[in-house]
């Protein structure tokens, strides 16, 4: 291969892990490889758990991972190895945008922001559960998230482009969520603990990650206090593991 710079692939992006797939699935295709067999050779073993051919289509897949899948590909297939270098490096001279911003870039949607009444009227009732994208400040309200299993979310917002963690308990930090439907904050007894915005006023983006595992992250850290990038790229890239997480997220318009 020609001199090029290599590539730390433990800090490697989602977008950068997809480029290596490509690569790997076409030197895959010309042994007449299945991934069980890249899997035995490149990791020395298949128990990677389910899903992980979807995982790797998807850039999801482990980055220590992705550093023995490259290795392997410059022993098959060199030059396919450095065009996964000139690939990389290409897309990297794009705006650089971080792990966080890769990771909440791909978001799935569909967390609902529904307004909880603060009288328990019967006329109230029907409209309980209808999301909406517009509130008036003060206005209490909670998320409403479907979980695939027992696991942990965590909750972020977006304020005027500043991050802040978003508390879906009492304290700042992953909280226990289960499998189906979730209803956060919750309170202590398990109810809603509902939220409000008393401040500020405009365009704001609610974001919920949930993982099977918790990660460490600062959860003693002021809600108000603005998150820095280093400590957003810092927990996105804690997020490594498999199953991989989610993210659930929406827009509203505080009024």
């Amino acid at each position: 291969m020609s001199e090029m710079p290599e590539i730390d692939w433990r800090s490697a992006s989602r977008e950068e892990r997809q480029i290596l797939y490509r690569f790997l699935k076409a030197e895959m295709d010309t042994r007449n490889m299945t991934l069980f067999e890249l899997l035995e050779e490149a990791l020395g073993t298949a128990n990677v758990g389910q899903g992980y051919d979807a995982n790797m289509r998807s850039g999801r897949f482990n980055r220590k991972h992705a550093f023995q899948f490259y290795k392997w590909l410059i022993d098959k297939n060199a030059g396919r190895a450095e065009s996964v270098l000139e690939k990389v490096l290409h897309s990297r001279q794009r705006e650089a945008t971080g792990a966080w911003s890769d990771l909440v870039r791909h978001d799935r949607g569909g967390l609902a922001i529904i307004e909880h009444p603060e009288r328990q009227l019967i006329v109230q009732f029907a409209n309980l559960d209808r999301p909406f994208t517009r509130m008036a400040r003060g206005t209490p309200f909670f998320l409403k998230m479907q979980c695939p299993a027992d696991g942990f979310a965590i909750g972020f917002q977006q304020m005027n482009s500043i991050w802040y963690q978003l508390p879906l308990g009492r304290e700042a930090g992953w909280v226990s969520v289960q499998d189906g439907e979730n209803n956060l904050p919750r309170g202590a007894d398990g109810t809603v603990d509902p939220l409000v915005e008393e401040i500020q006023t405009g365009p704001a983006r609610f974001v919920t990650v949930f993982s099977v595992n918790r990660t460490d992250f600062n959860e003693s850290a002021d809600p108000t206090a603005p998150l820095s990038r280093p400590q957003l790229d810092t927990f996105a890239n804690s997020l490594d593991q498999d199953p991989p997480p989610f993210v659930l997220s929406s827009r509203v318009l505080i009024t």
